[in-house]
């Protein structure tokens, strides 16, 4: 019997198959439609999307849970690969004067404390309006711990100044400008590869839109899960939500109230069929404070006491490389009867990531056999107009940390 897990899987393998998902990437499917201001006018706002869509790094699970951040995770490593590196050779004497004692170890530990407290603060939003100021007790740990460590560890050293210049307010291409919700600020930059030029086009008026619907779904039997009491964000245990939700609600049409029906529809299913008026998938890509160089291993290491970064639910195990964004969803479902037809128009809040509200009803015709009863519901998608995220494709750092699950969404 299908269940919830079963159609997201098979939502996803159509994803996968559609963005090419390499066996060695991790698909990972948003239940909740997140990030839509990617398709504001506001170049600032579309900025904070892409920002925090590159910057959260996924859960490695199959269904989206975004979490950690890329940036500091990745500033913290390289503060580790610098501990590691060869202390500074004391001052070679001159004549009979005695050797000039070494320099005091750099204090790691406190540099890590305050980087981790300016990266570490309850809300994205706050992170991004948080900078070190130039006279903060950071920046004088910054510059005592590279200045000592210059000459013996330049190219770490040279890292960390750039992951320092791309926190500052300062407008460097290291860093781009976002509208948060206190106003405006600068983050480290993040780029969506070819997103300005694609949403250009699917913006377009519907007569200038070449393309045809891709279909998602066909005929595809969904189980209906018990009615949220409006609690749409209520997740199953092992982290997927109903594929279709339902809420007790009051329909925006009003041809369709006083449609309700009190029987439960717990434990029963409906055919879901399920198109897109457009797909793409689009390249994740950190500025130029990121460099892979210093990820590998056979080149740059940890001393024995940093923390596991790359296992796969290290602080860098998981790092997102595409979006996956679509737009219009042509959304159907298909009831056995009109009084199951009547109770799902008034209560299916949600198909996907997508929130819908029920548009037109549609009574089939009876079949060759005299038999009748089934209609069509259509629904209207609330964000028909804006792009909606539909999963991120994610590599493991290092190849040899991929989790323990399949590219089609990230099931077993």
């Amino acid at each position: 019997m299908a269940n919830d897990p079963s159609i997201w899987q098979l939502y996803g393998q159509t994803l996968a198959g559609w963005a090419d998902v390499a066996s060695t990437s991790v698909l990972s499917l948003a239940g909740i439609n997140t990030f839509s201001d990617l398709g504001s006018a506001d170049i600032g706002r579309c900025n904070w999307s892409i920002y925090q869509l590159g910057n959260a790094l996924p859960a490695p699970t199959g269904s989206y849970s975004p979490h950690g951040d890329w940036f500091g995770a990745y500033w913290l490593y390289l503060s580790y690969l610098l501990q590691a590196a060869p202390a500074p050779a004391a001052t070679t004497p001159l004549s009979n004067r005695p050797a000039a004692l070494p320099p005091a170890a750099p204090d790691f530990q406190r540099y890590r404390q305050l980087l981790m407290a300016l990266r570490n603060p309850p809300s994205a939003t706050l992170r991004a309006a948080r900078t070190p100021s130039p006279a903060s007790a950071l920046a004088q740990a910054h510059q005592d711990l590279t200045q000592s460590l210059a000459s013996t560890a330049p190219q770490v050293v040279g890292a960390l100044n750039l992951c320092w210049l791309a926190s500052q307010q300062d407008p460097t291409s290291l860093n781009m400008p976002v509208s948060i919700a206190t106003g405006t600020a600068r983050c480290p930059t993040f780029s969506l590869a070819q997103w300005a030029q694609a949403w250009k086009t699917w913006n377009a008026p519907p007569l200038l839109r070449a393309s045809p619907a891709r279909v998602l779904l066909t005929g595809a039997t969904v189980p209906l899960a018990p009615i949220a009491s409006g609690n749409l964000r209520a997740q199953p245990p092992g982290g997927w939500p109903a594929f279709i939700g339902l809420s007790i609600a009051t329909p925006a049409q009003p041809a369709l109230r006083g449609l309700a029906s009190n029987a439960s529809t717990a434990g029963t299913s409906v055919s879901l069929s399920m198109a897109l008026a457009q797909f793409g998938s689009f390249a994740l890509t950190p500025g130029g404070w990121f460099s892979p160089a210093f990820l590998d291993a056979s080149h740059y290491s940890a001393p024995s006491d940093a923390p596991d970064f790359f296992s796969a639910n290290g602080a860098l195990g998981l790092l997102p490389s595409h979006a996956l964004v679509g737009l219009g969803p042509q959304l159907t479902l298909r009831a056995s009867n009109p009084a199951q037809a009547e109770q799902l128009a008034d209560t299916v809040t949600r198909i996907g990531p997508f929130s819908v509200q029920a548009s037109t009803t549609v009574q089939l015709p009876p079949d060759a056999s005299g038999s009748s009863g089934q209609v069509d519901i259509h629904f209207d998608a609330q964000d028909s107009n804006v792009p909606v995220l539909l999963g991120v494709v994610s590599q493991p750092a290092r190849p040899t940390t991929i989790p323990s699950t399949d590219k089609q969404g990230g099931l077993r």
